[in-house]
């Protein structure tokens, strides 16, 4: 019995060292690209198009069924509002300006214009959704 031990522990010893001194065989690793845009293979795009495209789960873009004077009214609107903008910079920075205080209406837009000791207030009401903006403009 403690002939074999010993006879095994010897026979695994050299099983051991002969591990130890076999050679060790290796490449180098390599990174190769999958995606063609990045040097990868160029028949790998159309996979990645086809995978990406049923990915996509953005819905298509709306479609512009505005009419003429619909787009008219919504570009008067914007140039209102862009000549406002413009009057209350130049009011605040001290150039001369015909910007008056009131209110008016026009298109989507109800605009009222006050000043007071710390500036200028203006309230915006787009009358079609009831959203309203207030801008408050201090002096310098």
């Amino acid at each position: 019995m403690l002939r074999t031990m010993i006879f095994t522990i010897i026979s695994l010893q050299l099983a051991g060292l002969t591990w130890i001194g076999a050679p060790v065989m290796a490449s180098e690793l390599r990174h190769q690209f999958v995606n063609p845009n990045f040097g990868g293979n160029p028949f790998n795009a159309q996979p990645l198009l086809n995978s990406a495209v049923l990915q996509n789960d953005f819905e298509g873009g709306e479609t512009n069924d505005t009419t003429v004077l619909q787009d008219f009214q919504s570009r008067l609107d914007r140039a209102i509002l862009n000549r406002l903008s413009r009057e209350v910079v130049a009011e605040v920075f001290g150039e001369d300006s015909d910007l008056s205080t009131g209110s008016f209406s026009t298109g989507n837009f109800d605009v009222q214009i006050s000043e007071d000791v710390d500036g200028v207030a203006i309230g915006i009401v787009d009358t079609l959704t009831g959203d309203t903006t207030n801008i408050q403009v201090p002096f310098f």
